[in-house]
């Protein structure tokens, strides 16, 4: 009977180890996420105490009317976002324009600057809540244009640090808008502190009008993260023509480094973009739908001899809109980079024209005002290729993305043979990724003409085809992987875009679906388990043995 006992549980325990066994070869191909997760953390609700505003001026006055008019709504949108005006410092340079701004609490100077960091904020900041400084001019590199003396970034960042010594506050988000801004990232940065600006240290920015700043608070209307207006803001920057000079820059990991947003326009990158993209400005829960432009037309042919053009954009929530302007970008058209010799010279928007357009019906569907929708030629019309930007305004002054569509002026009007392939490119993920989690693949395709469709392969086996429509924007192709259908190593994505002429272009990258050491483990911890029972079982087995 004992024998028959201690034969059971061998059998028990051996039972358990092939079980334990079977589990850890089964976890062994089990995968794991070496990449970073695309998703925005959850926002945070805006822990802002009060804000500042600082308007420049430079000796020239060049575009003061420009900085009033941002300085000025800023205050209007912080206010519409729940701050109350004795939560906001408003500072503005002194003369014929300061009449102009009815909202400004003192002059803008040096002593001024300094009275609302060290003293005004000092005692209007609450325990545990953010200062947040706005910061708009012509800027240069480490200086802030004012009315006598320039401040420069040394001596900003001894206010702010004064402020934060007297307050016990360290919370200070600064955001400036100026030529050069980026040159104040590397003095002003700190723990606790994010620092947004819309260039480079060596760039410039335009400012007339400000593509960065509108999108920018546009975003914090709409309730956004302070990381995803950047995101916006740069996008702005981009699609208007001005990316590669005018490069915004961020910075809330404390190294004194700026990034810009990663290859697909989101954040974090480089370390930066983790701590703003959980902060809000906003205070307001009812926050307006983001404008989505739906639909405009794909390229246009136009004979030279055009007199009008027609255009259209359908606008999503269209009772949240107040302006849908056209852009257009003539053939050959750069942007006019002002004079490195006269730094801090703001950039205006010069060799595009401008026209509204209209939507008699109210029903979201905007057009030309002339002629079944169209609109005038543009001044020297010629041959050649234009970009076509639709810009769309919220009434409560955010923006929606830009969408962008081409005229190509020749001869006869007719489209040229189409022997171009079309372009695509895999944003998502990146190439060399391991991954472990189901992730989605995310393709984007466009043509000179007409774009068909975008197929989306995995290990050459065909797992995704996307329609596309024949109006802009064209959709993303998105397949949700699964690495779990797969097997643990290296394996191919391509994505392939088709246009209606059956010309084709594949862009083609390689992930990896790596394994977890997990079987050693796993058996060096059940082996000492079995040790320990066998021990206690024979243990116990010997002095059963002694008592009888």
């Amino acid at each position: 009977m004992k024998k028959s006992i201690h034969g059971v549980l061998l059998l028990l325990i051996m039972g358990f180890s092939l079980f334990t066994m079977g589990i850890s070869l089964t976890w062994n191909y089990s995968t794991r996420i070496e990449i970073e997760d695309t998703n925005n953390p959850l926002k945070t609700q805006s822990t802002f105490g009060a804000w500042i505003i600082i308007g420049g001026d430079r000796w020239d006055h060049d575009k003061l009317p420009w900085i009033k008019y941002t300085t000025n709504e800023t205050y209007e949108i912080l206010i519409s976002c729940g701050y109350d005006p004795d939560e906001i410092y408003y500072l503005f340079p002194d003369g014929d324009w300061a009449a102009e701004c009815p909202y400004a609490d003192n002059y803008t100077d040096k002593d001024g600057i300094e009275y609302a960091i060290e003293q005004w904020a000092a005692t209007n900041v609450g325990a545990g809540e953010a200062l947040g400084i706005y910061m708009m001019d012509h800027g240069g590199v480490d200086n802030f244009p004012i009315p006598g003396v320039d401040l420069t970034a040394n001596e900003l960042d001894t206010y702010i640090d004064n402020y934060e010594a007297s307050s016990g506050n360290d919370q200070v988000i600064v955001i400036y808008d100026a030529c050069h801004s980026g040159s104040f990232i590397n003095e002003l940065s700190q723990e606790d502190r994010i620092i947004v600006t819309s260039t480079s240290s060596a760039l410039n920015a335009f400012g007339v009008p400000p593509f960065f700043w509108e999108a920018f608070w546009g975003a914090v209307k709409d309730c956004d993260t302070i990381g995803e207006a950047f995101e916006a803001g740069e996008q702005n920057v981009e699609a208007l023509g001005y990316g590669g000079i005018q490069t915004p820059l961020i910075d809330d990991d404390h190294d004194g480094i700026g990034h810009e947003t990663d290859g697909t326009g989101n954040l974090p990158n480089g370390g930066d973009g983790n701590d703003a993209l959980n902060v809000k400005i906003s205070r307001s829960i009812l926050c307006y739908l983001h404008l989505i432009i739906e639909m405009i037309p794909l390229r246009i042919f136009l004979p030279y001899t055009a007199k009008y053009i027609p255009i259209f954009a359908e606008i999503q929530n269209k009772s949240n809109i107040e302006k849908v302007y056209v852009r257009i970008v003539p053939p050959n058209w750069q942007p006019v980079i002002p004079d490195p010799d006269n730094e801090g010279t703001m950039g205006a928007d010069n060799g595009t024209y401008w026209y509204e357009l209209e939507d008699p019906d109210g029903d979201g569907n905007y057009t030309g005002p002339y002629q079944d929708g169209k609109i005038a030629i543009p001044p020297n019309f010629t041959r050649g290729d234009y970009e076509v930007n639709i810009i769309a305004k919220g009434v409560n002054g955010s923006y929606a993305k830009v969408e962008s569509t081409y005229w190509t002026v020749n001869d006869d009007g007719n489209p040229p043979e189409d022997i171009t392939d079309p372009t695509i490119e895999i944003i998502n993920p990146l190439t060399g990724s391991a991954i472990s989690e189901t992730i989605n693949v995310t393709a984007e395709g466009d043509d000179d003409q007409a774009l068909d469709k975008i197929e989306i392969y995995v290990d050459s086996v065909l797992k995704k085809t996307e329609s596309m429509p024949e109006y802009y924007p064209y959709p993303q192709a998105i397949y949700s992987l699964d690495p779990s259908e797969l097997g643990p190593g290296q394996h191919t994505i391509t994505a392939k875009a088709i246009d209606k002429n059956n010309n084709s272009a594949t862009h083609t990258i390689s992930i990896t679906v790596q394994t977890i050491p997990g079987f050693e483990i796993t058996i060096v911890v059940i082996g000492c388990f079995l040790i320990i029972l066998t021990a206690s079982i024979l243990k116990k087995r010997k002095n059963l043995i002694k008592l009888i």
